[in-house]
């Protein structure tokens, strides 16, 4: 079973065209045996399908997640003990633990060997004497890791239009292009957007586009009218302008206030101070 649901998420993966997570490099059996024979340990038939599947360390889309994979594992927890008696820290593993993965050598997954063909998955806090649970076996810990991975991979490429604005917001990209070509994006797809943490991130990003747009007629009014389609704050604008040294975008602020009938008194206080010629 554990094996079938590797094979599907491994699938998934690739038809997600995660370039670094495509043709996984397993270990064979000999490799496996030297493993055992380097850790002292008897591996669970869970893990060592995975091994077979995934253990290479050449894999760098796993390395770069934590993953420890052959051969490094070897050594890996021993290090660990040795480094944890060097500066007389505590690490709540037990001498049948096989950490298998970590977060930059100070967060710790594992697995205790204790002849279960699936085990619990445990964490480890570097510096602290006992461990939690995580919930999972070790079989749903890793299929799950796979399918976030889509998750993720599928929801950078959804919102990638709204990088893009960021980017420009920024000053990361100068490309009018870039920008135009996202604008078109989010009003296409407009009510994935309209979340209210999605949709403030990007208002903030377009406000501060409108502070960065050179006379641009086409593009600074496609950036006016898809503000003008999303719940603005007063506070927003307010914020941004108050950063802005663009005469001219303080000249799109003010135009989007009015154009959407903002009537804050601070704003129109900032909007008059900054905009003396406007009435």
């Amino acid at each position: 079973m554990f094996l079938e649901k590797l094979s599907k998420s491994l699938s998934a993966i690739e038809d997600a065209s995660i370039k670094e997570a495509s043709n996984m490099v397993g270990i064979d059996a000999n490799a496996i045996a030297e493993m055992e024979e380097g850790i002292k340990l008897s591996l669970p038939e869970t893990y060592k399908l995975f091994l077979e599947r995934c253990g290479s360390g050449k894999n760098r889309f796993l390395v770069d997640n934590g993953f420890i994979l052959y051969p490094r594992i070897i050594e890996y927890k021993t290090e660990l003990f040795q480094e944890a008696e060097n500066e007389g820290e505590s690490i709540a593993l037990l001498e049948s633990s096989v950490v298998f993965k970590t977060y930059q050598g100070e967060d710790f997954w594992f697995f205790n060997c204790e002849g279960v063909h699936d085990p619990e998955v445990f964490y480890a806090e570097w510096g602290e004497d006992e461990p939690e649970k995580t919930g999972f076996r070790l079989s749903d810990f890793l299929v799950n890791f796979f399918s976030k991975a889509v998750v993720e991979k599928q929801g950078a490429e959804r919102f990638s239009c709204l990088y893009l604005v960021e980017d420009y917001a920024y000053g990361k990209t100068d490309s009018l292009e870039q920008l135009s070509l996202a604008i078109t994006d989010i009003n296409n797809k407009l009510d994935l957007f309209k979340k209210p943490l999605i949709e403030m991130v990007l208002a903030d990003n377009l406000l501060r586009c409108l502070g960065r747009l050179d006379d641009n007629d086409v593009v600074s009014q496609s950036v006016l009218d898809l503000l003008g389609k999303l719940n603005v704050k007063e506070a927003q604008i307010a914020i941004v302008l108050e950063e802005n040294k663009s005469d001219l975008g303080i000249r799109f602020l003010a135009e989007f206030a009015r154009m959407n009938n903002i009537n804050d008194e601070l704003l129109k206080k900032l909007l008059a101070i900054r905009t003396p010629t406007i009435t």
